[in-house]
C-alpha cells in the first residue's frame, strides 16, 4: 500500500476507520498528523464574570489614582511656589492681618514677602517697586514696620558670616514710630535664639511649633529651639514679635 501522510498516523491515534481514513476529532474536523493535537485535553476555562469586574475596577482605580496624583502634584507645586510648605503658611496670614490693621499708616516692609505692601526694602531681590538698599543705609521715618523671616538673615548669611540681628533690629526699630511686627524662625540663627532666651525686651512674643508632615502649626508657651531644616523643610518653630504703638 503506498505511503501517504495519512498512513503515517500511528495506530494508537487512528480512529475506528481503516488505514486510509484520516483521524477525526469529536467535533468532526480532520486533524492532520503535523497539526498539534488537543484530543482528550480539557477545554480552556472561560473567563468568569469576576475577572472582567476586577479588570474594570483596576482600570477605574488606576485612572482615579493618576488623577489624584496629578492634582496633588499641581497643588504641591503651587504651595511650594507660594512658600506654603514651610512656616510661611502661618507667617503670611499674620503679616496680611497686620497690613490690614495698619492700612491707614505709612508702612515700611523689610524683605519682599508681601509684594506691594507699603515701602518694600530688599537688598538683593530685584523687582518692580522694591528698593535695593542696605537696611543700615536706610534713612527716614515710617508709621509702621513689617518684616517676615528677614532679620535673621542680615549678617548671618553674608560672606563674612557676622551675626547682626540685634543691630539690624535696633536700626529697623528706630525707623518706625508706631507698631512694628516681625517674624523669625528659631533654631537657625544663634543670635535670634539668644534674643528669645533673654526675654526679647521691648517686644511681646508668640511662639508656634510645626507638628507632622501636613504642615500644621500649634501655639506653644516655650520654644525648644529645634534645629532648622532637621525633620522638615524650613523651621520647626517660629516666633512672632510685636511692638505696640
Amino acid at each position: 500500500m503506498p505511503h501517504s501522510p495519512l498512513n503515517l498516523i500511528s495506530a494508537e491515534h487512528r480512529g475506528p476507520d481503516d488505514e486510509g481514513t484520516a483521524l477525526t476529532d469529536p467535533a468532526g474536523e480532520v486533524r492532520l498528523p503535523w497539526a498539534p493535537s488537543t484530543y482528550g485535553q480539557p477545554p480552556p476555562p472561560k473567563p468568569r464574570f469576576g475577572t472582567y469586574w476586577l479588570s474594570i475596577v483596576s482600570l477605574v482605580g488606576f485612572a482615579n489614582a493618576t488623577r489624584w496624583f496629578l492634582a496633588g502634584w499641581t497643588q504641591r507645586r503651587q504651595f511650594r511656589r507660594l512658600g506654603y510648605t514651610s512656616e510661611r503658611v502661618i507667617e503670611i496670614p499674620a503679616a496680611r492681618k497686620f497690613v490690614e490693621e495698619t492700612r491707614s499708616l505709612r508702612l515700611l516692609q523689610l524683605g519682599n514677602v508681601l509684594h506691594g505692601a507699603g515701602t518694600v526694602v530688599d537688598k538683593y531681590e530685584a523687582a518692580s517697586g522694591v528698593l535695593n538698599v542696605d537696611l543700615f543705609d536706610l534713612e527716614g521715618s515710617w508709621d509702621a514696620g513689617l518684616s517676615v523671616s528677614t532679620l535673621e538673615h542680615i549678617g548671618w548669611d553674608e560672606p563674612d558670616h557676622v551675626p547682626a540681628f540685634r543691630k539690624a533690629l535696633g536700626h529697623f526699630a528706630t525707623l518706625i514710630r508706631g507698631p512694628l511686627f516681625f517674624t523669625v524662625p528659631l533654631g537657625y540663627n544663634p543670635e535670634v535664639d539668644a534674643f528669645v532666651r533673654e526675654g526679647h525686651p521691648g517686644f511681646s512674643a508668640e511662639f508656634f511649633r510645626r507638628v507632622g508632615f501636613r504642615n500644621r502649626w500649634v501655639p506653644i508657651a516655650k520654644p525648644e529651639f529645634r534645629r532648622f531644616n532637621w525633620r522638615y523643610a524650613g523651621a520647626e518653630e517660629v516666633a512672632f514679635f510685636r511692638r505696640a504703638a
